[in-house]
């Protein structure tokens, strides 16, 4: 199973740099990958309203379709191709839970056809969960 979310993060991911600020146009998706209790994965994915300051991040990632529809707010930090997060699930009675991962621009000379674009990405994971954060910038956005 470790493997298995190794080869989605390494297949989408080819350098780590800083974000800009999200204060341009690009919209970020987010999936969210867990095991359940029946011994599956469960995929959750949607729109994210992310918002990123300086060096902190704040974002729900709300489900609003299907039969489960979890929410869960990360509040963190992006630092030096790292980032760090807590993660408070909506509506249970779980605590919160840590978060750790990476930081990414993917360029389109790696992945094509870019078309001009690279996808900014964060990749956290905490035990078997795994959240990604992705969004297509023009090549004009810095990076930082």
């Amino acid at each position: 199973m470790k493997r298995l979310l190794l080869t989605i993060c390494l297949t989408f991911f080819a350098c780590r740099v800083g974000l800009a600020e999200t204060t341009d146009e690009a919209k970020w998706r987010w999936i969210w990958v867990q095991p359940d209790y029946r011994k599956e994965w469960t995929t959750y994915q949607g729109d994210a309203n992310l918002a990123i300051s300086g060096s902190k991040f704040d974002v729900t990632l709300s489900v609003t379709s299907g039969p489960v529809q979890p929410s869960i707010h990360l509040v963190g930090t992006l630092s030096q191709g790292k980032a760090a997060a807590t993660g408070t699930l909506y509506a249970t009675d779980s605590a919160t839970e840590k978060f750790s991962g990476e930081v990414w621009r993917a360029l389109p000379d790696v992945f094509p056809p870019g078309n001009g674009r690279d996808s900014d990405l964060i990749v956290l994971r905490s035990g078997p969960t795994f959240i990604g954060l992705y969004r297509q910038v023009t090549q004009s956005t810095p990076a930082r």
